[in-house]
């Protein structure tokens, strides 16, 4: 009989965990601009509006990307757990609040990128 013990249990909503556990980077910088204009224009001109529409794309209330003061930073860090990328809380946090527009762009082009491989996987 074996008698092997179980010592943490899966938690509701965690992400996947990588066979090699490894941990992820962005696929894009902070700021990078160049080659994904769309999401900087919006994020620039039309930036409560974009988080909205960022808190849409990750299922969560389309509102709360606008009239939640931390929303960006939740997002950001969703994102990041979910996505295995490597960071922190903090870093979530200094970035939203210091470059909004340009993670809410970060944050698009993940969800950009994630989009296209689920795209690409259902075929």
């Amino acid at each position: 009989m074996d008698t092997t013990a179980i010592t943490t249990q899966p938690k509701a909503g965690e992400p996947k965990e990588d066979v090699d556990n490894k941990s992820a980077w962005w696929s894009s910088d902070l700021f990078y601009c160049v080659g994904e204009m769309r999401s900087c224009l919006c994020g620039c001109f039309f930036f409560p509006c974009f988080q909205c529409e960022i808190a849409q794309r990750m299922n969560e209330a389309p509102c709360n990307g606008c009239c939640w003061p931390c929303a960006l930073s939740s997002m950001r860090t969703k994102l990041r757990i979910y996505q295995n990328i490597e960071g922190s809380i903090l870093t979530d946090a200094l970035c939203s609040t210091c470059c909004g527009p340009c993670v809410a762009c970060q944050i698009s082009r993940e969800l950009d990128i994630l989009e296209t491989q689920k795209y690409h996987e259902s075929l």
